[in-house]
């Protein structure tokens, strides 16, 4: 017979209701001698497999303690009916052991979540700590702005700006067109800016105004400018009537400071590489724009800046308006905006042959432009790094 360890041995006296429920290695050596002592011949009704014989062997003797009559014999109607009690036995054992299991491994999962959900309470107190900390730095920060406000405000009014008119769009936008146009009329008046004229636009944070712009003003004192008749050397910038102004963005508290000094007027070739580096140094940004009319709220021919660092973005714009696609792709591969006003706007391309294919497309060209920037161009093409 094969391995009989870890089975359970039902046993009856033939021509009896009498049974045996016991665990055995030698069974049959067992019912050998138990069959030399009994009158009545043993056999085996059924083996049930159990992973503790010993544990199932005592647990069975303990249910069917009812059923005990003497020694280790107990009564049961039939083999059948013996064996169906223990059946039952071993397959509600088998359904509580999985219960069990389960149990444990959603008391495990349980567990595992709970740990989770206390480490992720700890983490929010946290946050909360840092946010409240943070909330107390910026009532504190709160506090230093309006202080500083207040010391700007000043400044600015003594500067002759209204600082209230600082606090709403409309009234930024209106007083910042305002300045605009009074400094290109005195400019003009004065014959120191021109259409087309280069300037420079430098910029540095409100809440470091005050400090940054007599660093400003430090820069451009140990610099001169000539213009002829009317001005003399060796005078500051700021004493030559150069017209100077603050303008205030709408999104965020951002002064920039716009120095009006047409290129002409630049008396010195290192002068402008040097000062931009200077105002560089100090955290001014610094920048080239052009003087050419533009259209604001509505008042077409007003005067106004546009930056040259943009010439290429207002080239692609305009290239999206020429048509036939292939003149297109040509101007794009080999042409771009060298210079942009209304009296002369240059556009320079790198092929004799495009020039003479452009040339007849100029009016399609200032039609592109008008329908960009709204007002008309006299468009002029040149050749530039002539190539086959």
């Amino acid at each position: 017979m094969a391995e009989l360890e870890g089975n359970i041995y039902l046993l009856q006296a033939e021509g009896t209701k009498r049974f045996k429920i016991e665990m055995s290695k030698q069974v049959l050596t067992r019912n050998q001698i138990l069959n030399d002592q009994v009158p009545y011949a043993l056999k085996v009704i059924e083996i049930f497999s159990s992973p503790e014989p010993q544990k199932d062997q005592a647990k069975l003797h303990e249910i069917f303690a009812y059923r005990h009559l003497q020694s280790d014999w107990f009564e049961f109607d039939s083999p059948e009916y013996a064996t169906r009690l223990i059946q039952d036995y071993f397959r509600l054992r088998q359904e509580t052991h999985h219960q069990i299991n389960t149990l444990s491994q959603h008391l495990k999962s349980s567990t595992q979540k709970l740990k989770n959900a206390e480490e992720k309470l700890n983490r929010l107190e946290q946050d909360f700590q840092k946010l409240q900390q943070e909330r107390d730095r910026l009532f504190e920060f709160k506090v230093a702005i309006q202080r500083d406000m207040t010391r700007i405000l000043s400044r600015l009014e003594s500067h002759g700006l209204n600082g209230n008119s600082i606090y709403t769009e409309q009234s930024l936008r209106h007083t910042a067109m305002s300045q605009i146009r009074y400094r290109l009329g005195v400019a003009q008046q004065k014959r120191c800016l021109q259409l087309g004229d280069t300037v420079i636009m430098v910029g540095f944070s409100l809440f470091e105004y005050e400090p940054k712009f007599e660093q400003f003003k430090t820069c451009l004192d140990k610099y001169s400018i000539s213009a002829g008749e009317e001005y003399t050397e060796d005078t500051s910038l700021l004493e030559a009537g150069v017209p100077l102004g603050i303008y205030f963005t709408t999104d965020k508290p951002y002064a920039r400071l716009e120095i009006e000094i047409p290129r002409r007027y630049w008396a010195l070739p290192g002068m402008v590489p040097e000062l931009f580096k200077e105002l560089k140094e100090v955290g001014c940004e610094v920048r080239y724009c052009r003087l050419v009319h533009v259209d604001e709220d509505g008042d077409t021919g007003e005067l106004g800046f546009i930056p040259c660092d943009s010439l290429d973005e207002i080239w692609h714009q305009v290239l999206t308006q020429i048509r036939p696609l292939g003149i297109q792709t040509l101007l794009r591969q080999q042409g771009s905006l060298i210079e942009l006003s209304p009296e002369s706007t240059r556009v320079g391309v790198t092929s004799r042959t495009l020039v003479k294919m452009i040339q007849e497309k100029i009016p399609n060209l200032e039609s592109a432009f008008e329908e960009i920037l709204g007002i008309r161009f006299c468009v002029n093409v040149e050749l530039i790094n002539d190539s086959p």
